[in-house]
């Protein structure tokens, strides 16, 4: 393990691998200010955040644009194109119903993908957590990772006391939600697009990283430091042009 993932240095990390090979529950929702990052877009920020923190690479921009947006798009441009132009009707049914079938398959398969690449990360980063400690303590489970980012995940914190937090808007509304769909139901936490999951290997990776190389752009993942002194100065100047903001993050895009 490099020593900038080492469990032990982080002060954090009061419980490494307890819960199920993570060091905080993954009912600690809003513990951490960041995990209101996890509800953005269905977690996608934060997933590439943790992605990025982790693997210390980012993922391909043209590979998620091309899968994401150019085909989808491509496909239903043609089912409009075949709805307009095509004269047989017989034929433009088949057509339509073939492009609309292949839609369907495509965007099953990537949610498959990426629903298998979300697991096998979960695994890796709790295997990185448990490797070098003293105790052993079992990692996340194959079964663990994927009911993290589907509908149920048994709950890890029972024996667990009412942790101390800071209350404020976030926290008062996961408190409400959390009294009717999460722990009352067979002891499960109820799970919408994994945000959970995702925030708790946010506030994993945090740990293990550290405070200073965890403060990077959620898009570019340029750190702070880069950007955001000159963004100081033109407030400390009063400087109000859009123009001088704009040129003080071009270099990020």
């Amino acid at each position: 393990m490099s020593p900038e993932l080492s469990p032990s240095s982080s002060p954090l990390l009061h419980n490494p691998g307890k819960y199920r090979g993570f060091s905080t529950s993954i009912s600690y929702l809003f513990h951490h200010p960041q995990d209101c990052c996890s509800f953005v877009w269905c977690g996608i920020f934060q997933s590439d955040y943790n992605f990025y923190l982790f693997h210390k690479k980012r993922r391909s921009a043209f590979g998620i644009m091309f899968s994401y947006i150019f085909v989808p798009v491509m496909l239903l441009f043609s089912i409009a194109l075949c709805e307009n132009f095509i004269d047989n009707q017989d034929l433009k049914v088949i057509i339509v119903f073939l492009l609309i079938l292949t839609l369907i398959i495509y965007f099953s398969f990537h949610c498959t993908r990426g629903l298998v690449g979300r697991i096998k990360f979960r695994q890796a980063l709790s295997n990185r957590v448990v490797e070098n400690l003293e105790e052993p303590v079992l990692p996340q489970g194959f079964c663990d990772a994927a009911c993290a980012n589907l509908l149920f995940y048994l709950r890890d914190d029972i024996d667990d006391p009412q942790p101390f937090i800071e209350h404020n808007f976030c926290t008062r509304l996961w408190q409400c939600f959390e009294c009717f769909c999460c722990g009352s139901m067979c002891k499960c936490w109820f799970q919408l697009f994994g945000t959970c999951a995702i925030a708790q290997e946010g506030r994993e990776i945090r740990s293990l990283v550290g405070n200073e190389k965890s403060q990077v752009d959620y898009i570019t993942f340029e750190s702070y430091k880069s950007y955001y002194p000159r963004l100081l100065k033109l407030r400390k100047y009063c400087n109000m042009s859009l123009f001088w903001y704009i040129a003080s993050l071009d270099f990020l895009f």
